[in-house]
């Protein structure tokens, strides 16, 4: 039998602010799309950047995209936020879509 989570009824910029405002900082963030909700919450409460151990994602392509010949989907749907997470200090572990596919 498969246990189910209901969904959250907070938006997600105020959840991910809320859910690391509350930890000791040992909360590894697994975005598996854009980064957009991430570099808002970033820009909306900065006091969430030591709180986040590190981004873990899949973003890039060093071959061949998998939107347009070069581009891979998560980092081109939104490059501002994908600059925002990049630049905010926040350790990363980046894996392009060359290793996932």
């Amino acid at each position: 039998s498969m246990m189910f989570r209901q969904a959250e009824s907070t938006h997600a910029v105020k959840y991910i602010i809320d859910t690391l405002m509350a930890s000791d900082g040992d909360i590894t963030l697994v975005p598996v799309g854009p980064l957009s909700n991430i570099a808002v919450a970033m820009r909306m409460q900065p006091a969430i950047l030591p709180k986040i151990r590190e981004i873990v994602l899949m973003g890039g392509a060093y071959g061949t995209g998998n939107f347009t010949p070069s581009a891979e989907f998560n980092i081109f749907a939104d490059p501002e936020a994908a600059r925002v997470v990049f630049t905010s200090g926040v350790p990363l572990v980046m894996m392009g879509l060359d290793l996932t596919n």
